[in-house]
């Protein structure tokens, strides 16, 4: 009996990919679902999959925002397929942010005499980005539905809107910005 149930149990192992699966590089050339990139067949898989040298070298500042921004994600470093991370590198030049001076609680800015580097981290192989400020003050929901949700009375709400939408412009093009090197769009 004791040997029927370990034939049965040495079959499960043989037959089961998943724990014979170390890895699952992307396959790029295939769309990606929910889960990710489908995996590549092992006999393709090449050493260049687990090497990504674009964090070394800085983002672009050439561009409307200030800012230059390298992303690390599955699409770029396939080996990170399924993992459910990825990171990127922010580049900001001397006296300079995505806002053109905002307040350094809303933006940073750096103060310094040299680019500030940073990097960030997700959990998340394809991150989005959501601000609560864009989503309670600049959108088409009545004033009382927004009071009601955050508590606030309808004035508040009113005066908030229309602080927040001028502020919420001046630095949304370095949400834009960042949020297109994010998702791969093309900005002027």
């Amino acid at each position: 009996m004791h040997l029927f149930y370990l034939f049965i149990f040495s079959l499960l192992l043989a037959a089961s990919d998943a724990l014979a699966q170390d890895f699952c590089v992307a396959d790029l050339s295939l769309p990606a679902g929910p889960a990710g990139y489908p995996c590549k067949k092992p006999a393709s898989v090449t050493e260049n999959d687990f090497f990504y040298h674009g964090l070394a070298t800085p983002g672009s500042i050439n561009n409307r925002v200030g800012a230059g921004v390298v992303q690390a994600s599955d699409a770029q470093l396939p080996a990170l397929n399924g993992l459910g991370i990825s990171t990127l590198r922010l580049d900001l030049p001397p006296g300079g942010d995505g806002t053109r001076g905002g307040p350094p609680f809303i933006s940073p800015i750096n103060s310094g005499n040299t680019t500030a580097l940073a990097f960030a981290s997700f959990s998340s192989q394809n991150p989005g980005l959501q601000t609560t400020p864009l989503a309670l003050f600049k959108n088409d929901f009545p004033s009382e539905l927004v009071a009601k949700t955050t508590f606030l009375d309808v004035e508040q709400v009113k005066k908030l809107k229309a602080l927040l939408v001028a502020l919420i412009n001046s630095i949304s093009s370095l949400l834009i910005f960042v949020s297109g090197q994010l998702f791969g769009l093309v900005l002027p």
